[in-house]
């Protein structure tokens, strides 16, 4: 493997949401004090919409698989017994988005409107921090300047929902975001944050000179102190994000180069897998280059020190999933299959032997000299190392991602994933009880499929 060990950890795959906000940063839960019990359902206020664009065959067929949403999900984390998201409209008259915070009760299926506020919240994930047990994430919101250009300025707001008490409130921080994603009203995205020592890790995509950048951070809210990771300016890099973050303080992804190509600035090779340890010091401690278009995807660093990432397989034109333990240098293949094995990983830091990936299909899509899986669906697969037994969890009816056991139950038995349509929108999420399922034993091994 032409492995190039640097000294590392992490990175992150960033979406985008455009982020309109009221002037009011949070609006207090109807018909309730912020210190009254969580709202249930029925408080919805009715002006929040029903989920007019789902696909007509909603809700999908997987057997025993549970709908946590009916509604288009902007971004959420999970936190024994509750999964929590988050859901956004615009409001024309008043010209801004309106967000709710939900709370889906695993065991009773109970649904909770537990906070709303004006603004949009970064998309895809939230950061979760167990030990205070509170989600936070960062909330961008507008103002118009009067201007013709620029039009409006983005403002950055930190976020934090207890999830103990589910009240929510904006954390009081100084300026934590580079020159060039306020100055261009970049989209910010939260990977981590320590509320004891005040450090928080983000990401800003933003376009300057027609190109779509993303610097990659650290920053204190105590005292503003701002430590790249990477400078958009210098490349691109690709970081990926889970709602679980398994291995803390590391970020994996990968990145190009720009260079200069008759007068236009281009992403060109080399490409590289990266892993970035995010504190105390950032370092780039982990490196592997590989040729145009055989680079895929990665996954969040495993808390036990391995590192997935997709890559094709030239031969039979399928992606792959490999894997190198950062700890003790180990190399990881995962069975070959006879379909694209992508985003292979983990599932829970407490299963090592358990591992999740996804049939992809068995077409290809070549560009920006990368390789990526061509689907209009997708379906989880978990794979048992130990007894060497592979299961599909679902039926192949959406486009399934980001699968991973509940945080903080015990035993693990609750798998929580996402799906989308053939266009990777209208993003619903889901759960199955994989032990009731005959899936998972409670040792957290997999069954035979008899």
């Amino acid at each position: 493997m032409p492995a190039k060990p640097v000294a590392a950890w992490t990175a992150a795959v960033l979406g985008l949401w455009l982020a309109l906000g009221c002037e009011s940063a949070v609006a207090p839960r109807p018909d309730a004090t912020p210190d009254a019990a969580p709202d249930t359902a029925a408080d919805v206020p009715v002006d929040v919409p029903v989920d007019a664009d789902a696909d007509a065959g909603w809700p999908p067929e997987s057997p025993e698989q549970v709908n946590v949403t009916s509604e288009d999900t902007v971004t959420f984390t999970a936190l024994f017994p509750y999964i929590y998201y988050q859901l956004v409209r615009y409001n024309q008259v008043e010209d801004c988005h309106e967000t709710t915070v939900h709370a889906y009760h695993v065991k009773t299926g109970e649904r909770q409107l537990v906070a709303q506020y004006r603004g949009s919240p970064q998309v895809e994930f939230l950061a979760l921090h167990e030990e205070t047990r509170s989600a936070y994430w960062i909330m961008n919101r507008f103002y118009r300047t009067g201007l013709a250009n620029p039009e409006f300025r983005e403002t950055y707001h930190l976020m934090r929902l207890s999830l103990e008490t589910h009240e929510m409130e904006e954390v009081p921080t100084g300026p934590f975001y580079t020159y060039n994603c306020e100055q261009n009203n970049g989209m910010m995205h939260l990977y981590d944050y320590d509320p004891r020592t005040g450090w928080m890790v983000l990401c800003c995509q933003y376009v300057d000179e027609m190109l779509q950048r993303v610097d990659t951070w650290r920053a204190n809210t105590i005292t503003g102190k701002i430590e790249f990771l990477v400078n958009g300016v210098d490349r691109h890099l690709f970081l990926t994000d889970s709602p679980n973050l398994i291995q803390p303080n590391v970020l994996t992804g990968r990145s190009a180069a720009w260079e200069q190509r008759n007068g236009w600035i281009a992403k060109a090779p080399p490409f590289l897998y990266e892993v970035w340890e995010t504190g105390p010091v950032p370092s780039l401690v982990f490196q592997i280059e590989y040729p145009s278009y055989m680079m895929s995807a990665v996954g969040p660093m495993n808390r036990d020190g391995w590192f997935t990432y997709s890559l094709l397989d030239e031969p039979r034109q399928l992606l792959v999933t490999k894997g190198v333990n950062l700890w003790t240098m180990e190399e990881l293949e995962l069975p070959e299959v006879s379909y694209n094995q992508f985003q292979g990983r983990m599932v829970h830091p407490e299963l090592p032997h358990l591992w999740v990936w996804l049939d992809a299909g068995t077409s290809l899509n070549f560009y920006s000299y990368s390789v990526m899986p061509s689907m209009s669906v997708s379906d989880i697969v978990l794979w048992d190392q130990e007894r060497d037994i592979q299961r599909r969890v679902t039926a192949g009816d959406r486009r399934y991602t980001t699968a991973f056991l509940l945080p903080g139950e015990d035993p693990p038995r609750t798998l929580v994933y996402r799906s989308s349509d053939s266009h990777t929108e209208n993003v619903r999420l889901h759960l199955r009880d994989l032990i009731a399922a005959g899936i998972l034993d409670e040792t957290g091994h997999l069954l035979p499929e008899w």
